[in-house]
C-alpha cells in the first residue's frame, strides 16, 4: 500500500521532537520531499488541464470530480511545505541557541550534525552577534548573563581539568574539583557548559 502524501515529511518534524541536542540533518528526506512536491504538482496539473477541458465542455460533474482532486495534490503539497519549513526553522532555532550558550564556534556533535548551509548560518549569525556588541563598546559580552545573577561571586566546583583559562582579572589554573571563589561574570560560560558547578550558599 503506497503511503499517503506528506508522510516523509512528517517524519522530519518527528526526528525534532523532544530533542535536546542538534539530529543530524537529514539532506536524504529533504530531497525525497522535494521529488514528492514535484511529483504531485506534476499530477495536480494533469487534473487542472482536465478541468478546463470539463468547464469548456459545461461538465459540471466531472468539474467537481477534477477540483477535489487538485484539492486534494495542492493540500499535500502544501503541507510538505510546512513541515520541511518547521524543521528548518527549529533546527535554525536551536543553532541560535547554541551560540548564546556554548560559544562562537561549532563543535563536537553539533558540529557533525549541523549541514554545510546551517554552519554557514551559524556563522553569518555570530558575525551579527559579535559586530553588535562591539557597536556597544565597553567590551559587552551579551551571552555573559543570560538570567540576572544572585551574586556577583561564586563558589565553584571545577568538573573537568581546563589547564590555564585567561579571565579579565587574570590567568587561573582550573583542576579538576577544585573548589574556587570567582565572579560569576567571568566564569558564566563555564557554569553553562557544566565546567564549573555553583555551590549552595549556606
Amino acid at each position: 500500500m503506497a503511503e499517503m502524501p506528506a508522510t516523509i515529511s512528517a517524519e522530519l518534524v518527528k526526528e525534532l521532537k523532544g530533542s535536546t541536542e542538534l539530529p543530524p540533518y537529514n539532506a536524504k528526506t529533504i530531497v525525497m520531499v522535494a521529488q514528492e512536491i514535484s511529483v504531485l504538482a506534476s499530477k495536480g496539473g494533469e487534473l487542472m488541464s482536465e478541468y478546463a477541458k470539463s468547464e469548456s465542455e459545461g461538465d459540471e460533474v466531472a468539474m467537481a470530480k477534477y477540483r477535489g482532486g487538485v484539492n486534494v495534490f495542492f493540500l499535500a503539497m502544501e503541507r510538505n511545505r510546512r513541515n520541511v519549513l518547521a524543521y528548518l526553522y527549529n533546527r535554525m532555532k536551536m543553532v541560535m541557541n547554541y551560540r548564546w550558550v556554548k560559544g562562537n564556534k561549532l563543535e563536537g556533535r553539533v558540529k557533525d550534525s549541523a549541514g554545510p548551509t546551517e554552519q554557514k548560518f551559524f556563522s553569518s549569525y555570530d558575525n551579527l552577534l559579535s559586530s553588535y556588541e562591539e557597536s556597544i563598546g565597553m567590551g559587552m559580552d551579551l551571552t555573559t548573563e543570560m538570567e540576572p545573577p544572585r551574586d556577583v561571586m561564586v563558589n565553584a566546583r571545577v568538573t573537568r581539568d581546563l589547564g590555564l583559562v585567561s579571565l579579565e582579572s587574570g590567568d587561573v589554573n582550573f583542576v579538576k574539583d577544585s573548589v574556587m571563589y570567582l565572579k560569576r561574570v567571568e566564569v558564566e560560560y563555564l557554569i553553562r557548559d557544566g565546567s564549573l558547578v555553583v555551590l549552595d550558599r549556606h
